[in-house]
């Protein structure tokens, strides 16, 4: 009996050494801040347009817009939801005055977010992670967008998620 305990007992080890060094226990299963990292579009800025934009890294006047974080909550019903924070850098010797971006997590338009930054945001800054859309689980108009946020969070698809401007105002020179 002893013999088959001590038996027991190095399988089980054996086991649990096997799984501990698998890729199911060493992947990361959800988006981190090195995922979100990657993503960014640059923006050239030419006469107060948007000229080019890259997910590269540019030289000159630019903008970069950045998906700062993604988090999964819990409301105070146990309702999940993600809570969706952008920002834009400013890097073009001009004031931003607001800016309007596009967060896709997918081809289909429901899979896509518009994000606006109602802030001035001058040369060398970025704006506020202090503004952010919060996307419910229970709310039908937002349910594809949660579903397709669910998976590519869960699933650490940062591949899958592009961001890019829809307008972004500056401040002209009177």
């Amino acid at each position: 009996m002893l013999i088959f305990r001590k038996l027991k007992i190095c399988f089980s080890i054996f086991c649990f050494q096997i799984f501990a060094s698998s890729d199911i226990a060493l992947s990361e299963g959800f988006l981190n801040e090195h995922h979100l990292q990657r993503i960014q579009t640059v923006c050239e800025i030419k006469d107060y347009q948007i000229a080019f934009c890259s997910d590269k890294n540019l030289n000159g006047d630019t903008v970069t817009l950045r998906l700062h974080s993604i988090k999964s909550v819990v409301l105070n019903n146990r309702t999940h939801a993600f809570r969706v924070v952008a920002t834009i850098e400013n890097m073009s010797k001009r004031i931003i005055l607001n800016a309007k971006l596009k967060i896709m997590f997918g081809l289909d338009e429901y899979e896509h977010l518009t994000f606006i930054i109602p802030q001035k945001i001058i040369y060398k800054d970025t704006s506020s992670t202090k503004i952010s859309h919060l996307i419910r689980s229970d709310v039908r108009a937002t349910s594809k967008l949660y579903e397709k946020i669910n998976y590519v969070y869960f699933n650490a698809k940062a591949d899958e998620i592009k961001i890019k401007p829809l307008e972004i105002n500056f401040v002209k020179n009177q």
